[in-house]
């Protein structure tokens, strides 16, 4: 049973990073995002079709405004935003009794976002979040197998109930050569974060830019091996994901770690996604949004002991915010 639920994480590998090339966007909603909040202080509302509901400094920064939802700005109050009028940087646009977007005449239209825009919100997340439960024998969002990989990203998790035994994990070739093994593994740990593999997996690459399947074997001392098949970034790969990080709007705050992350989300890059979104809550600790981007991202790695103390940070912060 042990070994079944081991091959299912081993095909759910979160940290092989996939990286099928194109957007992975969530499904659409009935409302498009049009702006991202990097900061709001002072007496700020949001009104939506049915609510109105008073925004928290620090607790709302990071938030994604519809097309179907309005800023109100007391005379104390502001909110930066990054809108597609300028992804480079955030404008004070609801600063002192003023609304967001402002009431359109009778020629005027609505704000509009970008597709640039679009994506990196539709990536980043979705209204209201979503389920948090932490299952104790859980197996993560899989990226799509037969995915590529960073050579030097190369860590394996998983999650198994009771915990594996020792192993070996040996790295073959697309023709079977062995280019490496790290003995001893310790199957409880949960990871395997092997230097010496990563770097025969980056010697073996720089050599060769191969886009064929390589192998990586689980051999355990008493029960029978399992196994998983993965490509790495060829140069091409590489360059398209260089240069898809080089054309991003941003060069700041929030905004420029949310469209980063769009990036990685867009390779199914977890790890990295997962970083940029760390990242950004230093700089906004108690954001419901990014602590939520967060949780859900590190559950995609496995990392579970972060997801849970992320779990009760949002959990912490929401309860606050009812006050």
């Amino acid at each position: 049973m042990r070994l079944r639920v081991f091959l299912q994480t081993l095909l759910c590998i979160v940290t092989l990073v996939a990286a099928t090339v194109g957007p992975s966007l969530r499904a659409q909603s009935s409302t498009s995002p049009v702006a991202f909040i990097e900061k709001i202080g002072g007496d700020v509302t949001l009104i939506t079709r049915s609510d109105q509901l008073k925004l928290r400094p620090g607790i709302d920064d990071g938030r994604i405004l519809y097309s179907d939802e309005t800023l109100v700005c007391g005379t104390a109050g502001h909110a930066l935003l990054r809108t597609s009028a300028d992804l480079h940087q955030a404008h004070d646009v609801c600063k002192g009794a003023k609304m967001w977007p402002p009431q359109p005449g009778p020629k005027a239209s609505a704000p509009i976002a970008t597709n640039r825009l679009v994506t990196a919100l539709e990536s980043y997340g979705v209204r209201g979040g979503g389920d948090r439960a932490i299952g104790d024998s859980a197996i993560y969002s899989p990226p799509k197998l037969g995915g590529a990989i960073l050579p030097q990203s190369l860590v394996v998790r998983w999650l198994t109930r009771p915990p594996l035994g020792i192993f070996t994990a040996i790295l073959f070739d697309p023709n079977g050569k062995e280019l490496a093994r790290a003995a001893a593994v310790d199957g409880a740990s949960g990871i395997l974060d092997s230097q010496q593999l990563r770097d025969a997996l980056t010697a073996y690459q720089n050599a060769h830019d191969s886009a064929e399947e390589m192998m990586l074997v689980f051999r355990f001392e008493s029960e029978p091996e399992q196994f998983v098949r993965f490509h790495v970034l060829t140069a091409a790969q590489r360059q398209e994901l260089e240069n898809a990080l080089g054309s991003l709007d941003s060069a700041e705050g929030l905004f420029y770690r949310i469209e980063r992350a769009a990036v990685y989300t867009s390779f199914h890059m977890y790890d990295l996604v997962a970083a940029e979104y760390e990242a950004a809550l230093v700089e906004a600790p108690e954001s419901r949004d990014l602590l939520s981007a967060a949780f859900n991202a590190n559950l995609r790695t496995g990392n579970k002991r972060r997801a849970h103390e992320l779990s009760d940070k949002l959990a912490e912060v929401e309860e606050r915010a009812k006050r």
